[in-house]
């Protein structure tokens, strides 16, 4: 069942879930994730990847936020630059 806003009660959930551990991994809440944030961020929810993937992985993230920010085209947040 969805409320007024259009949010079913499972994506409030989920979206607060998401947030808290984001914010939880953020250790100096500067609004950003480091690489070191990252990993434990994937570590706090189980997510087990090699050190090469995930530095891989990250690269791309930065690479991407460096494009989206030159061209202006990021779609999710000003704030995050993708």
């Amino acid at each position: 069942m969805k409320s007024k806003t259009g949010f079913s009660l499972f994506s409030l959930i989920l979206h607060t879930w998401i947030r808290g551990y984001l914010k939880r991994a953020d250790e100096n809440q500067d609004g950003k994730m480091s690489y070191d944030e990252v990993k434990q961020l994937l570590q706090m929810i189980n997510i087990d990847l090699s050190e090469h993937y995930a530095r891989s992985l990250f690269k791309v993230r930065v690479v991407m936020c460096a494009l989206c920010e030159f061209f202006g085209t990021c779609k999710i947040s000003a704030a995050c630059g993708w």
